[in-house]
């Protein structure tokens, strides 16, 4: 009997631990955004890269706290597009608080009048 509650308790834990983890993930994610860098809410101690993971085809431009990052400051890997705040950045080094970023993103073949915006909020300490 012992065996088999403990069995059970471990099964739950487990199931427990995947559903956190699947809401998190979604909450990371919007339409053909697959992944957001950091996830809304986060508080990111290291100041590390700030970015989206798109569905294929898209083109990006990210804003952070109204400065739009220049193409040139943006790594792109596959159909990622990342930013790292820090000194000689158009953002610099981001101070602690609430920060905003916003992805505008469109269908290469569709061009930048067919953008959308989405935009989330992170926090630096």
């Amino acid at each position: 009997m012992t065996t088999a509650l403990l069995l059970l308790a471990v099964v739950l834990s487990v199931y427990g631990l995947q559903s956190v983890k699947d809401q998190r993930a979604a909450s990371c994610s919007s339409g053909p955004i697959t992944r957001l860098l950091p996830c809304p809410g986060d508080r990111d101690l290291s100041q590390g890269e700030v970015g989206v993971e798109m569905a294929a085809g898209y083109q990006v431009e990210l804003t952070i706290d109204s400065t739009v990052v220049p193409k040139d400051e943006l790594s792109v890997q596959g159909s990622g597009f990342f930013y790292t705040p820090g000194p000689g950045t158009a953002t610099g080094a981001l101070a602690p608080g609430t920060h905003t970023a916003r992805v505008t993103y469109y269908l290469a073949t569709a061009g930048p009048a067919a953008a959308q915006e989405y935009a989330w909020n992170f926090s630096t300490t």
